[in-house]
């Protein structure tokens, strides 16, 4: 038997896709496998966070953070879906629906971190290619088939059994124990390099899919679906309230918005702490901690609402105020990609987009 000590939590704000496996490995190569859990904690002892931040420096926090950072800068938390559910094209780009496990976004991963790597995909070398990692004390990220978890890490093996961590938090997570025949691509995970991409090259790719998202009119599909006038207007009740219950399932993803919100609200890199980032911290915290609030809202709402109500004066009051909200939303990406853009003309300005200094979150 031959195994590693890996014992990195995996964030709950996430199943196990690329982004969410590849920030708890990181931290493993980097040597943080160990952190303070002992700390005051109001949460803890009444069940209310006071926002104190004692729990920063736990090893669950840093992870979380390390995600937040990769999710945004490959532009993942900035992506934004059709009303009718179909894959937007910037959602096909960073191959969403299959763990952000598309080539480009892994590569853009990987250099922005700082990290050579192979991909294999032989299935006659992956024993002898896990083995070797492993004896080099480096945990393997697999491309798995089936419903279990698009991605998984490979800690060790036994016999012709794999061996992986505890995926403790990690959302959707069916079952665990991969076999060799699910295997479909290791990464193998080489030595620290010079970083090729940068924050810089992060926003230009959050730019990207947020012009994208306004150019393809996204959330005027929602706006137009849900406002009175040429929408709910005489149309069924059940047809409102499946109107409804979409815009509420878009929410969640919307909740995209909060780690994008983490990373700048807490400036969770040096990078970040430069003053050419001041602006945008300073328009995407309220922007989207508003966002998030109206979210909750929506979903609320449609647990809430009843379509069906004999007063028309109620409905179309409750239509033209989730359209409302719904713009409200659309003007706070607005207004983010407006910072974004300013940045990036910052940072041209300054050259800090020649300084590649290493990567670190914590």
């Amino acid at each position: 038997m031959l195994s590693l000590p890996f014992s990195i939590p995996f964030t709950g704000f996430s199943d196990l896709d690329f982004i969410s496996v590849l920030s708890s490995v990181l931290l493993y190569l980097e040597g943080k496998t160990e952190a303070s859990d002992d700390y005051e904690c109001q949460k803890k002892m009444t069940g209310v966070c006071s926002g104190c931040g004692n729990c920063k420096n736990t090893l669950h926090n840093i992870q979380e953070q390390t995600y937040f950072y990769l999710d945004t800068m490959s532009g993942r938390s900035s992506l934004r879906c059709h009303f009718d559910g179909t894959p937007t094209e910037m959602q096909t780009w960073l191959n969403e629906n299959d763990g952000c496990g598309n080539t480009e976004t892994i590569d853009f991963l990987f250099g922005f971190i700082g990290y050579d790597y192979r991909t294999v995909t032989d299935a006659a070398a992956f024993a002898d290619e896990i083995q070797r990692s492993i004896e080099k004390n480096r945990p393997v990220i697999a491309r798995a088939s089936g419903s279990h978890g698009r991605f998984r890490v490979i800690i060790g093996i036994d016999g012709d059994t794999l061996m992986e961590p505890d995926y403790n938090g990690a959302q959707n997570l069916s079952r665990q124990g991969i076999t060799y025949k699910e295997l479909r691509e290791l990464y193998i995970i080489g030595d620290t390099v010079p970083r090729r991409y940068t924050e810089y090259d992060g926003l230009m790719r959050i730019q990207k899919i947020m012009e994208y998202n306004e150019s393809a009119g996204l959330w005027d599909e929602y706006q137009q679906k849900m406002g009175w006038y040429g929408g709910m207007e005489g149309i069924p009740p059940e047809e409102r309230s499946f109107r409804m219950k979409r815009t509420a399932d878009t929410m969640w993803h919307t909740f995209n918005c909060h780690n994008f919100a983490e990373v700048f609200r807490y400036r969770s890199s040096d990078a970040l702490k430069k003053p050419a980032y001041d602006e945008i911290q300073s328009i995407i915290n309220p922007a989207y901690g508003y966002t998030h609030d109206l979210a909750w809202s929506l979903i609320g709402w449609n647990d809430a609402i009843d379509w069906i109500h004999p007063h028309i004066g109620i409905i179309i009051g409750y239509a033209e105020a989730i359209q409302l909200i719904l713009w409200r939303i659309q003007q706070n990406d607005r207004d983010v990609l407006s910072a974004v853009k300013r940045t990036l003309e910052k940072l041209k300005k300054t050259e800090l987009i020649k300084r590649k200094e290493s990567f670190c979150v914590y």
